[in-house]
């Protein structure tokens, strides 16, 4: 299949390339494309993002790391009449580039939204997102929503980027498998779980209430494992 990913230039994150590496080792083609717009992420954001990756370094491979446009280019060739389009764009840009065309399109949704700074609200209140696909043909949805419930944090968790990554992943595995039963021809099954109702949590000072303590406890908790080894040594 030839699918066109359809990204915000300021969204733009490690987890991005990797669905495309995936869809690719299924033997689909793939290209991006780029619909500027929708509101920026709390710059706070970043910043926690950042100085996670400074203090541990699993994190350095994160999904969630932002990118820059080097890291597309070797993606946003032209792909004339795609037969999928995957919108992950804040704006439903998607949709609007297959008016009068066949192409079936897919968005992904956290907590009911494309916006992932709602993944980031509901990490905020100690939970994982809802996460679902929903394939837009025509006036009304066709629904493939998954029941990937947003279930509690666990203590490994608990910062923002681990809980980002993970959320991420899964919805590099949801989409992978949307995609496959599209191909196959088969009925996308009508799962959902709808996200819990609430304010959305995730300005600069909830982002920062929540993560800073978190991330000092946990390098805390890193420089007490280190005492042991270095009385030894």
């Amino acid at each position: 299949m030839k699918i066109r990913i359809f990204v915000n230039p300021s969204r733009l994150r490690r987890w991005h390339i990797l669905l495309a590496d995936r869809l690719m080792a299924c033997a689909h083609t793939v290209a991006f494309a780029f619909a500027e717009g929708g509101p920026t992420l709390p710059l706070s954001l970043e910043l926690c993002l950042r100085l996670e990756r400074l203090a541990f370094r699993g994190c350095r491979r994160s999904v969630a790391k932002r990118l820059n446009f080097d890291f597309f280019a070797g993606l946003t060739r032209n792909l004339p009449d795609p037969d999928l389009i995957i919108d992950l764009t804040v704006t439903c840009a998607g949709a609007a580039s297959i008016e009068g065309t066949a192409a079936a399109n897919l968005q992904l949704l956290f907590d009911g939204n494309p916006s992932e700074i709602f993944a980031v609200s509901a990490m905020t209140r100690r939970r994982h997102p809802v996460l679902a696909v929903v394939m837009l043909n025509g006036s009304l949805p066709d629904l493939y929503r998954a029941a990937l419930i947003g279930r509690p944090l666990t203590r490994g968790e608990t910062l923002l980027g681990r809980s980002l990554d993970l959320s991420f992943q899964r919805a590099i595995a949801l989409l992978v498998k949307a995609v496959a039963l599209i191909e196959l021809g088969e009925p996308l099954p009508e799962r959902w779980a709808a996200g819990p109702a609430g304010p959305v949590e995730a300005g600069n000072l909830a982002i920062l209430r929540y993560e800073l303590p978190r991330l000092a406890c946990a390098c805390f908790r890193s420089l007490a494992s280190l005492r042991p080894w270095r009385r030894g040594s």
